[in-house]
C-alpha cells in the first residue's frame, strides 16, 4: 500500500521544511504533497486518498481544526497531526474531539514529528495487513464453499483462485488432499494447525502453490508447470508424509494419508477434490499412512459381498466355538481386502449382518442372554466409523468374544452343560421328532433326571420349552412366507395341524390366521 502525506501551513519555510527536509521514504511514505491553506488542502483531499494530514492550527480562511473536521467528513480514516504555537487546553480538547491523532507544539522538533509519523505508518500497515489477511481468509472460505458444492460458477471460482494465488484459467494444478487416519485432526486442533503450517511453508517456497483448510481435510494445490512432473510431485508428497508419519509414530500422534488427483485446470478443481475424497476410501484395504494416486483400475460397479456360510457360523455360535467363529470372520474380511473393496457402507453392512446373526443365534438357544446384551449395549448400538477392513474385522471379532464370553459365564452359573447342550440341539433339530427319550439319550442322562434337571434350570418343562421354541419359529414363517398354517406347523415339527393350532393359540393367544391379520398380511391361512 502506498502511504500518502499532506502538509498544510501558511508559512512557506515551515511547509517546505517539513515537505522536503525530511526523508519520508525511509519512514514508509511514498508521496508527499503540500498546501498553503485549508481550502487548497481540502481540494486535494476531495480528489485523492490522503493517509496522513499534518496541518498548522492557525491559517487564513480555514483554520486547522475546521480543516480536520471537514477532512474527517471526506475521508473517515485519515490520520491527523496538528501543529500549534498555542498550548491552550481548549485547542487540544477540540482536536481530540475531532479525532486528531497528535497535537504538537511549535517549534517542531524533527524527531518528535518523525516518531509520530512512524507510529501512524506502522498502525496503517498493521491495519492494512489485517484487512488483507481478512480478505484472503474470506476468499479462501468462498473457494472452500465452491469446492464442497456439486455445482458452481466456474468463472467466478477461477477468479477467486487467481486472487489467492495469481494463477489463471490456463494454468493447471495437482490437488493433494490430506486427511488424518483418525478423528483426532479436527478443524481447530493443534495437530491440524501444525500440519497446515508446514504445508503453508512449502507453498510459500513454491511459486503459485497454495493451501486450503476444508472441514475434514487439508488441500494442497501444486502449480503444474514445465519445471516439475506429476511423478515428481507424488515423490515429494510421499517423502513429506513419510517424515511426518515417522514423527507421529514417535509422538504417538495419528498418521496422515493423502490422495493425489490428475493434473487439472482451475475450473476442474471441485471435481478433482471429490475424486480425491473417493480415493481416500481405498485406505479400507490399503491401510493408514499411504499416498493414493488415481492410477487406472478396472471399473467395478455394484460390488456386493455376502456371508455365504451363515449356518456354519450359527452352529459355532450356539456351541460357543469362538476360535472357529474367528477363523470364519477373518476369512471373510481377508477376502474383502483381496477384492479391494473401498465402500465403507458395504463393510459396515457385513458387520451389521454378523452382529444380527450373533444376537439371533444366541436368542435361539433359549438361554438368558439379556443381561449380557444389556451390559454391552453401548458397544453394540452401532457399527463405529473405523479406517480399515482389518479394524472392522477386529471390532466384530471383539464383539463376538465379549458376548459369547459373557453368555458362557452367565450360563455356567445358571445352566449346566447338560441343559445347554440340549437347548442347542433343539435350536438345530426342532423340525424333527423330538422327545424326552431321544434328548436324554443324546445328553447321556436318564429320562427322569434329564426332565428334572431341565425344568429346574430352565423354569419350564422340556415339552413346554420345545413347543414355545417351535411356535417362535412358526411366527417367523407366518410373517415372512405365504404358506398355509398347516404347512408351517409341519415345517416347525408339529405333525398334527389341530394340535399345532391349539398350542399356537395357547401361547400366542390368537390363531395363526389372526396373527397374520394383526400384522396386516394380505393372504391368510
Amino acid at each position: 500500500m502506498e502511504i500518502k502525506l499532506l502538509v498544510v501551513d501558511d508559512e512557506v519555510k515551515i511547509r517546505a521544511g517539513i515537505e522536503k527536509g525530511i526523508s519520508w521514504k525511509k519512514l514508509g511514505i511514498c508521496k508527499v504533497q503540500s498546501a498553503p491553506n485549508g481550502v487548497a488542502a481540502l481540494d486535494i483531499i476531495h480528489t485523492e486518498r490522503i493517509d496522513i494530514l499534518i496541518t498548522d492550527i492557525r491559517m487564513p480562511g480555514m483554520d486547522g481544526l475546521e480543516l480536520a473536521r471537514k477532512a474527517k467528513e471526506v475521508q473517515e480514516n485519515i490520520h491527523i497531526i496538528i501543529l500549534s504555537g498555542f498550548s491552550e487546553f481548549e485547542y487540544a480538547k477540540q482536536a481530540i474531539s475531532i479525532g486528531v491523532k497528535d497535537y504538537l507544539l511549535k517549534p517542531i522538533k524533527v524527531k518528535e514529528l518523525t516518531d509520530n509519523v512512524s507510529g501512524i505508518v506502522k498502525a496503517i500497515q498493521e491495519e492494512e495487513n489485517a484487512k488483507s489477511l481478512m480478505d484472503m481468509r474470506q476468499t479462501e472460505e468462498r473457494i472452500v464453499q465452491y469446492l464442497l458444492r456439486k455445482e458452481s460458477d466456474k468463472a467466478e471460482f477461477t477468479n477467486l483462485i487467481h486472487s489467492l494465488s495469481g494463477l489463471t484459467g490456463e494454468d493447471k494444478v495437482l490437488c493433494i488432499l490430506l486427511e488424518s487416519d483418525t478423528k483426532e485432526m479436527k478443524e481447530d486442533s493443534d495437530i491440524r494447525e501444525r500440519i497446515f503450517g508446514l504445508f503453508e511453508e512449502e507453498a510459500a517456497a513454491r511459486r503459485h502453490d497454495f493451501v486450503l483448510g476444508l472441514p475434514r481435510h487439508i488441500l494442497y494445490a501444486a502449480h503444474m508447470d514445465l519445471s516439475q512432473s506429476r511423478a515428481q510431485v507424488i515423490r515429494w508428497i510421499q517423502e513429506i508424509l513419510k517424515g511426518l508419519n515417522r514423527i507421529s509414530a514417535e509422538e504417538k500422534l495419528p498418521t496422515l494419508s493423502a490422495a493425489v488427483s490428475e493434473n487439472c485446470f482451475l475450473s476442474e478443481m471441485p471435481d478433482a477434490v471429490r475424486a480425491c475424497i473417493w480415493l481416500l476410501n481405498k485406505r479400507l484395504y490399503m491401510g493408514p499412512g499411504v499416498v493414493i494416486t488415481n492410477e487406472k483400475e478396472p471399473v467395478r460397479e455394484h460390488i456386493s459381498f455376502y456371508i455365504d456360510n451363515e449356518e456354519q457360523i450359527r452352529q459355532y455360535i450356539i456351541s460357543f466355538q469362538y476360535e472357529e467363529i474367528q477363523k470364519c470372520i477373518r476369512k471373510h474380511f481377508q477376502k474383502m481386502k483381496e477384492m479391494r473393496i473401498s465402500s465403507y457402507d458395504l463393510v459396515k453392512g457385513v458387520c451389521l449382518t454378523l452382529k444380527q446373526l450373533l444376537f439371533r443365534s444366541i436368542r435361539e438357544t433359549g438361554l438368558d442372554a439379556e443381561k449380557v446384551l444389556e451390559k454391552n449395549k453401548n458397544f453394540m448400538l452401532e457399527v463405529p466409523d473405523l479406517l480399515t477392513i482389518d479394524e472392522y474385522g477386529d471390532w466384530i471379532c471383539n464383539l463376538y468374544y465379549l458376548i459369547l464370553k459373557g453368555v458362557a459365564e452367565h450360563t455356567e452359573r445358571n445352566v449346566s452343560n447338560t441343559v445347554m447342550t440340549a437347548a442347542a440341539y433343539i435350536s438345530t433339530h426342532y423340525q424333527e421328532e423330538l422327545s424326552v427319550d431321544n434328548l436324554s439319550a443324546y445328553v447321556n442322562k436318564s429320562k427322569n433326571y434329564f426332565s428334572y434337571l431341565f425344568k429346574k434350570e430352565m423354569k419350564i418343562s422340556f415339552t413346554e420349552y420345545l413347543n414355545r421354541y417351535r411356535i417362535e419359529q412358526a411366527c417367523v414363517l407366518l410373517e415372512t412366507t405365504l404358506d398355509l398354517a398347516g404347512e408351517i406347523g409341519q415345517r416347525v415339527g408339529f405333525k398334527d395341524e389341530k394340535y399345532f393350532s391349539s398350542v399356537f393359540k395357547k401361547i400366542m393367544e390368537c390363531t395363526p390366521s389372526q396373527y397374520r391379520k394383526n400384522r396386516g398380511l394380505e393372504k391368510q391361512s
